[in-house]
């Protein structure tokens, strides 16, 4: 009798070790449980408000303020490579990243990307702090205002947590493969001739890519756009595949009336 009574405590630790284990198990799980019904709680409001941004964008199509601007998006919706320069404030990263957002809505593309040039007057990801969501709207910030009107701000958040609104340095898109995408080159001026070849190689099917910039406020001696526009696009087997704008006139900033009146002064005065 004592023997059993010895042998059964010595089994005591073991049981409740076993026990401790199965209700951790069983925790997991409905903390599991609750992530999936949370996720796909989730899932089902995005999918709702995705569709109702989606019937807002139909029933408030873009309208060109211009000759230029009506090329423009004509350019974007049917040219895999686009190209568009001329002063600042004439919307040529608005309006590029307002057809994104229209061609994502749709269905027509799976994500948008921006992507800048190593050189230039903003910082690389790597610099920011925070999360990596906040790392990304810090990056993406010259669109993220035109995303957040369109899409809301809550749900850019989960997209870029998601991956499907995604900010890439130069630095790191060598070996990338865009696919299903509409990739828009922010500052485009900044890049040079060899990195230009870089990124236009990276673009996959179903794929818009897009280069916006002023090359009037080049940081380096000689812009890499100059080889697409005077060289690569003008060649035979490449001129269908190539739309190209520029906003050259002052009459084609809209941005408003005191940036207009101050762009003008500066070209006066030799500045721009």
């Amino acid at each position: 009798m004592g023997k059993y009574q010895n042998s059964q405590h010595s089994n005591q630790p073991q049981l409740r070790h076993h026990n401790r284990k199965k209700g951790k198990r069983n925790q997991q799980q409905v903390v599991n449980d609750r992530w999936e019904e949370k996720y796909e709680q989730g899932k089902r409001v995005n999918e709702k408000h995705h569709a109702s941004r989606l019937q807002f964008i139909l029933e408030n199509p873009i309208k060109p303020m211009n000759e230029k601007q009506a090329i423009y998006l004509n350019n974007l919706r049917t040219k895999p490579y686009n190209v568009a320069t001329g002063y600042a404030g004439s919307s040529k990263t608005y309006l590029a990243t307002r057809v994104a957002i229209e061609e994502f809505l749709k269905g027509n593309i799976e994500k948008i990307v921006i992507a800048r040039p190593a050189v230039s007057d903003s910082k690389s990801l790597g610099f920011f702090g925070g999360t990596k969501e906040e790392k990304v709207k810090n990056w993406i910030l010259p669109v993220l205002e035109v995303l957040e009107e369109f899409l809301g701000a809550s749900y850019v958040d989960y997209l870029i947590a998601r991956g499907v609104i995604e900010g890439v340095p130069l630095e790191i898109i060598k070996g990338r493969s865009f696919k299903n995408c509409f990739i828009i080159f922010d500052e485009a001026e900044d890049l040079k001739k060899p990195e230009v070849k870089k990124c236009i190689t990276r673009l996959g099917n179903n794929s818009t890519m897009v280069f916006a910039g002023d090359v009037r406020q080049v940081d380096i001696k000689e812009t890499g756009l100059k080889f697409v526009i005077e060289d690569l696009m003008k060649r035979d087997a490449l001129k269908d595949l190539w739309g190209f704008v520029d906003f050259n006139e002052h009459n084609e900033i809209v941005r408003s009336l005191a940036v207009k009146k101050t762009i003008i002064e500066l070209s006066n005065m030799g500045e721009m």
